[in-house]
């Protein structure tokens, strides 16, 4: 975009740009036909008895004009001027004793003992206003703690005969005992004592 002088204005006569008001914002509404989205174009400042050649709604333009954010809306193009979007100071707060040896301690090069970061801070307190820029990473506060995982349950082993029952997995190399299946084997010296069998029972009652 070229500028073309058409007058000098003298210094101390040059009217004040006028203010413009802040930045709306990405979904803008277009004071004509209220259509919710705008192009934005930026714009530098014009010193007085300076004139833009292309058309601002229909007329010419001269300065003085601030630096600026131009935006037209999407459907009626008409123009309007907003204020630059300018990030907001960072919040400071004087240091402490425990803030500057923890700047101190991670800002080193190499490690520093607490004791020393400490003295070091209490002397730079003593000569210098140092204050905490509270947008810095360093002062976010610390992740939660993640939790441990649950520990992983034992596997099951499932009696052949019997597969609704369940038997816990030993880990000592234990075999595993079923009691239904006992009956009639025959034990380290012979066979099983009849006095829990069948056959014991029908000798008792003859």
């Amino acid at each position: 975009m070229t500028q073309t002088e058409t007058s000098a204005a003298p210094a101390d006569k040059a009217p004040e740009p006028p203010l413009l008001p802040p930045y709306s914002g990405s979904e803008s509404a277009c004071a004509k036909c209220n259509y919710p989205e705008a192009f934005t174009r930026y714009r530098p400042a014009l010193r007085p008895g300076l004139r833009i050649p292309e058309e601002f709604n229909g007329t010419s333009r001269r300065g003085p004009l601030r630096e600026r954010l131009e935006r037209a809306c999407e459907r009626c193009d008409f123009q309007w001027d907003e204020d630059l979007v300018s990030a907001p100071a960072p919040a400071l707060r004087p240091a402490t004793v425990g803030e500057l040896a923890h700047a101190i301690q991670q800002c080193s090069p190499y490690p520093v003992h607490p004791q020393a970061a400490e003295h070091a801070a209490r002397r730079l307190q003593e000569v210098l206003h140092a204050e905490v820029r509270t947008d810095h990473p360093m002062w976010a506060p610390a992740p939660p703690p993640v939790a441990p995982p649950a520990p992983a349950r034992p596997p099951v082993l499932v009696a052949a005969d019997a597969p609704t029952r369940a038997f816990p997995h030993l880990t000592s190399g234990a075999a595993l005992i079923n009691p239904e299946r006992i009956e009639n084997a025959p034990g380290p010296v012979g066979p099983v004592s009849p006095l829990g069998s069948a056959g014991f029972a029908q000798a008792a009652e003859g």
